[in-house]
């Protein structure tokens, strides 16, 4: 059974794994994900199955003159092993749920324009491009902005 819960310092090596499976060059580093976790308003994720860490989300939250309060996600990953078993989909479910304490109407995020099969994963799920922020990423590759409502 899946069981999402806090990212814990003991999860950081996992993640740092997941994030440079997925990611290749452009992975989190471990002290990226100590950042987030003692930031105000930002929050992190792992998934687990059988007690190991499958999956991580993090994200935070941000506010918006056009649609109030909203979450930014900044990082998700799903081992590749795990793929297409619905464990990013239970985590924005999960992320959706957790917004309703902070009255959320909005996500979203940028994606690498390379990523295709993101950019598919977030439309199926109600995301709609935004606009395009050009050479975003520290190779001069142009993000996506995408967001949906909650």
């Amino acid at each position: 059974m899946l069981k999402i819960e806090r990212m814990q310092e003991k999860d950081f090596a996992e993640v740092e794994e997941i994030s440079k499976q997925r990611f290749g060059a452009f992975s989190w580093q471990i002290e990226l994900f100590e950042s987030e976790l003692s930031q105000k308003d930002h929050f992190a994720f792992v998934a687990r199955l059988d007690g190991k860490v499958v999956s991580f989300l993090v994200f935070m939250k941000t506010f918006s003159d056009v649609f109030g309060d909203e979450f930014n996600i900044l990082n998700i990953a799903t081992k590749k092993e795990y793929e297409n078993m619905g464990i990013a989909t239970e985590m924005f479910a999960f992320m959706r749920n957790f917004g309703k304490q902070f009255n959320i109407k909005n996500l979203w995020l940028e994606v690498r324009e390379s990523n295709l099969n993101a950019i598919k994963f977030y439309s199926n799920y109600g995301f709609k491009k935004d606009y395009i922020r050009k050479k975003y990423y520290a190779d001069g590759e142009n993000a996506i902005v995408m967001s949906c409502s909650v």
